[in-house]
């Protein structure tokens, strides 16, 4: 009898486990979550800062939750054990009207992807990857046309690849 009951209790434990990885694709998985935007770094048409410094924005060395790493459709290699001298300065100006700047200090060769999406985690641009090169600032325009005119706040997320890690952020966006 008392092998009956392990063998049962046993039984039960799988058919529950085999139940949590069932198998069908049951297609993407929804976001569940909603961005809470915390602050804005609002900054001129030269990058520079009009505004205080929110801790969360544009670094390199974010932790992304499962909503964002569902912007990358799992493709994310682990973080980078530390951002060795890159740098990614607030995107430029913000609040922006048709195109936003970026500037990248010590990029070191690395591929940068970015995705831009609403409160909702719902992607509204997608860039094509850019290959940063090796030199000491890379700096260039995303043309922010396409995004639809109803949505004001918006946050831009970013990927950069180095060889077999990643440097990961966010910087939060206002449109004009």
């Amino acid at each position: 009898m008392n092998n009956y009951l392990r063998g049962l209790g046993l039984l039960l434990l799988l058919t529950g486990l085999s139940a949590c990885f069932n198998n069908e694709d049951d297609g993407p998985m929804p976001p569940q979550g909603t961005i809470n935007f915390g602050g804005f770094i609002l900054t001129d048409e030269n990058g520079q800062r009009t505004s205080g410094i929110d801790p969360n924005d544009w670094r390199l060395d974010v932790v992304f939750n499962r909503d964002e790493i569902l912007l990358y459709a799992l493709n994310l290699k682990p973080l980078c054990a530390s951002s060795e001298g890159t740098v990614i300065d607030p995107g430029f100006p913000n609040p922006f009207e048709d195109v936003l700047s970026l500037r990248i200090e010590n990029p070191d060769g690395a591929a940068m992807d970015m995705v831009v999406t609403d409160r909702h985690y719902q992607p509204q641009l997608l860039f094509n990857p850019v290959l940063l090169g090796e030199d000491s600032v890379a700096q260039f325009q995303l043309d922010m046309r396409a995004l639809p005119a109803d949505i004001d706040t918006l946050r831009l997320y970013y990927v950069l690849a180095k060889g077999d890690c990643t440097l990961r952020g966010y910087g939060d966006l206002l449109r004009q």
